[in-house]
């Protein structure tokens, strides 16, 4: 039976997807997954989709890259810690 994981739990659990107990999830993160899928869809459906997000969880997919622009990006922007 599977069980339903609150939000908070899925951004607590900073790991592989499926919290790496699946072994064909690859390795990408959430964060990596999420961010995927929102640069794919059609900019149309983006629009929709990105401003239903928690404001936490998209910041907390882009502080988990390691890329100085994102980091730049995000001091500009004031959220980073």
């Amino acid at each position: 039976m599977l069980k339903k994981k609150s939000l908070a739990e899925v951004l607590e659990q900073d790991g592989e997807v499926g919290g790496g107990r699946r072994p064909d999830a690859g390795r990408e993160s959430w964060q990596d997954c999420l961010v995927k899928a929102l640069v794919e869809m059609p900019s149309e459906v983006a629009e929709k989709v990105i401003p239903s997000l928690p404001k936490e969880v998209l910041v907390k997919a882009l502080q988990s890259r390691d890329d100085p622009y994102v980091k730049l990006a995000l001091k500009l922007l004031g959220l980073s810690p």
